[in-house]
């Protein structure tokens, strides 16, 4: 098979061998999807993948021409700007191929398909995404970026094009046998991920642990050289673990890392958001682009890791960082309907960073002369880390001036701002996604439970009511038009955001909201009791084989935030079916993750909630009582992985009041008594109760002392 593969790919040059005409104009006009808009009046005949148009090639006979990328993707831009408007590449793909455009973020099942496939015939993975696929959309030739001529040593699509249209009408048969043959033996592959088998296999965190440990920058932080990414499903599993084993040393590194991407300029040192990654070792130089996903797991990183920090000057940091994030993406991504636009793009102006980028004369015209020389010292390297000659600003000092320097120089970077904002700003992606905008939900409720800021809890609740749950799930909208496509992602983060919502004002209503979209998600998205969650719900038949999204790209998976929400549904609700189903696709999940887990922090973090490894935390009293805050404080100042929390409030007369719902309908709400009338706070493991304690200094041993007697078996 490789042989024959190779022989595709290494046939020479000839010139375009011209196809009839066909009358076919671009059918990307009302698309739900800012990236397809972008390209609506492009000359390719391009077509947004369906049902329909597949057919039509299937019906044709003609080869597919698949491009996948999203909007603030900037070799996607560099590509829409070379390569597709060149009249030959457009020739080429009008006459010979049927020409399918899918936006990454819409369509998650369609490119994640893609992408593992483009992972294995190129050895990499990422947008753009192209592809030349048989009529059954079976690959024959996988690749990045393309320019339209040889570049760099590399043929350009123009080339590929002529190579494969040659090869087609003299070799279709072999072909599509080939083509055939590699994507069954992928399938295969494929479908040996995970297992039914219910042998024990070794605990792979201790694993999983080292090989991480062994990757840490311990010069600069981060992991590895270059490009570097946040990695923050991976710094938030390791942080995680390190205060449950009170490692120490690994702490260090985490928090090392934390400091450097803080002063670096991979954060907009005066909007609060973080960039997509460096495209350097040190975090000097950001790839530009911003995404709302990404940012709202940073903020609850940060948010965890100042629970974790016991040193006042980084609590100092993390917490200006928390709210730096959350306050960009409330000025800078809030839609009027209330939800979180997806992205802001990389370009400005067409070109890569030039409204974060600075000159030191445009500095020094702008700030006064008493601070023009301070700030350039505090924020600006003009030698090093330079964008076509502009600094990208970052603490010159590191972390340790950090908060220092953000209160010493607050008018200059407000008058930088208000002069950035004059300039062309980058175009920012409007399309709302729910997992997304669920991830915020938590990100603003974590960050009200710790810093006890009531618009927090505002902006969540009100991000909660723009995604508009009385109605029909969707994955995406822009505006009023709506895909109707939902995947896994949509409800498990959705789940969490509602646990996360009940554990900052302990209404019962998002716990009841929580449990009936969790049901809802096992029927409509898991094949059989113990298989892990399928990406696509099972009645959903697309064409393409069912994905199970283990293996995570930036942020956690859908399963991983699934087998999250369901074990921590189980401890509010023993007897409500999700324990058992979690346990089981856990152990069903066991050999992935013994020979994969590196690639799955996220459903390892997970596990922290499963009973072996769990805590329950129950504080009856009075919530609008100084003791009884003062008593929740104590919990939410400490990062405790794998608790859930409950707060039983209580009516007048001291019997506790249950809002209507009962201990038979959530059983950590069973009647507890308060001890001498005050309030009272219960720490549990799978029912098993240490004695009630009602002083906040005996609360806060008990809590300090939570994982000292506990392992991970």
């Amino acid at each position: 098979m490789s042989k024959r593969l190779l022989h595709i790919g290494l046939i020479g040059l000839l010139l375009f061998l011209t196809g009839p005409q066909t009358a076919q104009a671009n059918k990307l006009e009302g698309a739900a999807s800012p990236y397809l808009l972008s390209h609506k009046d492009d000359a390719i005949h391009w077509n947004p993948w369906s049902d329909a148009v597949l057919q039509r090639a299937r019906d044709e006979n003609k080869p597919v021409f698949l491009s996948i990328g999203y909007s603030a993707c900037h070799w996607c831009h560099v590509m829409a700007r070379k390569t597709f408007v060149d009249e030959r590449v457009i020739h080429l793909l009008n006459e010979n191929f049927i020409s399918v455009l899918v936006d990454q973020e819409e369509r998650p099942d369609i490119a994640g398909h893609f992408l593992d496939i483009m992972e294995v015939m190129a050895g990499q993975r990422g947008t753009p995404a192209n592809f030349l696929l048989t009529p059954d959309i079976e690959p024959i030739y996988a690749a990045g970026y393309l320019s339209p001529r040889r570049e760099f040593g590399a043929p350009g699509l123009i080339d590929i094009l002529q190579m494969f249209v040659r090869d087609w009408k003299v070799s279709r048969k072999e072909m599509t046998a080939n083509a055939l043959e590699f994507y069954q033996e992928h399938l295969r592959l494929k479908s040996n991920r995970f297992s039914t088998a219910t042998t024990v296999t070794p605990d792979p965190v201790d694993k999983v642990l080292a090989e991480w440990e062994r990757a840490f920058d311990l010069k600069y932080g981060g992991f590895g050289s270059q490009p570097k990414f946040p990695m923050v499903n991976v710094l938030s599993f390791l942080l995680h673990e390190g205060v449950a084993r009170d490692d120490k040393g690994l702490l260090s590194k985490i928090f090392f890392t934390l400091d450097a991407m803080a002063a670096g300029g991979i954060r907009d040192q005066i909007g609060g958001a973080f960039h997509r990654y460096a495209v350097d070792r040190y975090w000097q130089v950001p790839h530009f682009e911003i995404m709302l996903h990404e940012n709202a797991l940073l903020a609850i990183l940060y948010t965890d890791a100042w629970k974790a920090t016991s040193d006042p000057g980084r609590k100092g940091i993390y917490a200006r960082v928390v709210r730096g994030i959350l306050d960009d993406l409330v000025a800078r991504f809030l839609l009027p309907d209330g939800a979180f636009a997806a992205s802001l793009d990389s370009e400005s102006d067409g070109h890569e960073g030039p409204w974060y980028t600075w000159l030191e004369d445009e500095i020094r015209a702008l700030l006064p002369d008493t601070d023009e020389q301070n700030f350039l010292a505090s924020f600006v390297d003009s030698k090093y880390g330079l964008v076509n000659k502009r600094s990208v600003l970052r603490l010159q000092k590191g972390a340790e001036d950090f908060v220092a320097a953000h209160d010493r120089h607050t008018t200059s970077l407000q008058i930088l701002s208000a002069s950035r904002n004059k300039r062309p700003s980058p175009a920012r992606g409007e399309k709302v996604l729910t997992s997304w905008n669920a991830m915020v939900i938590s990100a603003f409720a974590r960050a009200a439970q710790t810093f006890g800021v009531a618009s927090d809890h505002e902006m969540a609740r009100s991000v909660l009511q723009s995604l508009a749950p009385d109605r029909a799930m969707t994955h995406s909208r822009l505006g009023n038009k709506v895909m109707p496509k939902v995947f896994l992602d949509d409800y498990a983060f959705l789940v969490e955001s509602y646990l996360d919502l009940y554990e900052t004002d302990f209404q019962i209503i998002w716990l009841e909201q929580a449990r009936a979209f969790a049901d809802q998600m096992v029927h409509m998205f898991q094949s059989a009791k113990g298989q892990p969650l399928q990406l696509v719900p099972i009645a959903d038949e697309d064409g393409l084989p069912a994905q199970h999204s283990l293996v995570e790209v930036a942020v956690p998976t859908g399963n991983a935030a699934a087998i999250s929400a369901l074990f921590r549904l189980a401890l509010y609700d023993p007897d409500g079916g999700f324990q058992q189903n979690a346990m089981a696709m856990a152990r069903t999940l066991q050999s992935f993750l013994a020979d994969s887990g590196s690639q799955a922090t996220g459903l390892l973090k997970a596990l922290r909630f499963s009973p072996q490894n769990s805590f329950e935390i129950v504080i009856v009293g009075n919530i609008d009582d100084p003791e009884s805050r003062a008593m929740l404080s104590l919990v939410r100042q400490h990062l405790l992985p794998g608790a859930v929390i409950a707060f039983v409030d209580e009516i007048k007369t001291g019997v506790a009041d249950y809002d209507p719902h009962s201990a038979a309908t959530w059983g950590l709400f069973e009647p507890r008594p308060k001890i001498d009338g005050r309030v009272t706070a219960y720490l549990c493991r799978q029912r098993l109760c240490k004695l009630p304690v009602n002083t906040a200094g005996a609360f806060a041993a008990q809590l300090d002392a939570m994982f000292i007697e506990t392992s991970r078996p």
